[in-house]
């Protein structure tokens, strides 16, 4: 136990440092580089059309406690959603997820109309336990969501997740929900930016409610890679009152791309030749390109 608690502190001062020094870098330009067709430069010059396609941007972990770090306090309070799925229009203009939200619809208002564009909030924990929690919480808000779409327009939105770092962990974690409740939800574009990839949830990918998915990575982000997933593992393997050990067949810390199949397509990102940081994925320059990458994409 003392070794899982070393090993958070660690990962804790690691992320800060890095979070910092990334939070820093105001650059502009960027390349994507498609895995599967290694020679492609994306450009980004035409608008998409869709209608009723509500927009769900899901946040990743809260390092920091708000609570025994006052002097950050304000700022991680601007920086996360409140808890719950709300329209980004209640956010004040002090607080990041509007930006990200204002980014997105200025840079292509006919595919991503402010009024249908959503923030999820949750707790940030870093734990497989808190992410599933806010998974079942998000499974129902979204299906009150497209209910109440339907009832409205008469017909039944699309949906489409962006998700940071572990928020895409929580997304992941909706194909488990489904599994288990049955009530058709679908994710028709899942856009994910610098998830940690694990063994918990890399697998749901396959579900069939994810239509179509989008990874985005870089292989300069440390903090992607940084969570011990088998950690986790011998935790649980403790509180199980079992022997602890490690399957050294299975990678310790998180993973940077997910396996290969039909309906994912997987890029790296540079910013002017250089992978770029954990936290450059939500600077207002990359997310202002994200509506054109799926255009290209798709």
């Amino acid at each position: 136990m003392k070794l899982l608690k070393s090993l958070k502190k660690l990962c804790f001062f690691f992320f800060v440092t890095i979070a910092i020094i990334s939070w820093c870098n105001n650059q502009k330009y960027y390349q994507i580089k498609s895995q599967i067709q290694q020679s492609n430069v994306l450009e980004i010059n035409s608008k998409i059309r869709e209608q009723h396609t509500i927009t769900v941007w899901i946040h990743g972990t809260r390092t920091i406690s708000l609570s025994t770090l006052p002097l950050l306090k304000r700022f991680f309070k601007n920086y996360f959603g409140i808890d719950g799925l709300h329209p980004a229009q209640i956010y004040t203009e002090k607080n990041n997820m509007l930006s990200i939200a204002k980014t997105l619809h200025k840079t292509d208002p006919e595919s991503f109309p402010f009024e249908d564009i959503y923030i999820f909030g949750w707790s940030g924990v870093l734990s497989p336990q808190a992410r599933f929690e806010a998974a079942i919480q998000l499974y129902e808000e979204l299906l009150t969501l497209s209910r109440n779409y339907v009832e409205k327009y008469q017909i039944k939105p699309r949906i489409r997740l962006i998700t940071h770092s572990h928020g895409g962990n929580v997304a992941l974690y909706l194909a488990q929900r489904e599994k288990d409740q049955q009530e058709n939800l679908v994710v028709d574009e899942f856009v994910i930016l610098a998830c940690p990839v694990q063994k918990e949830t890399s697998h749901l990918l396959k579900s069939e409610m994810f239509k179509s998915v989008y990874s985005f990575y870089s292989t300069f982000d440390f903090i992607q890679t940084l969570d011990p997933q088998g950690a986790y593992n011998a935790k649980k393997q403790w509180s199980q009152n079992k022997k602890a050990h490690l399957n050294l067949q299975e990678p310790f810390f998180s993973e940077r791309m997910f396996e290969s199949q039909e309906n994912l397509k997987q890029m790296l990102v540079k910013e002017n030749g250089r992978p770029i940081l954990h936290s450059e994925f939500i600077h207002e320059q990359f997310v202002a390109r994200i509506p054109g990458l799926l255009h290209e994409l798709r």
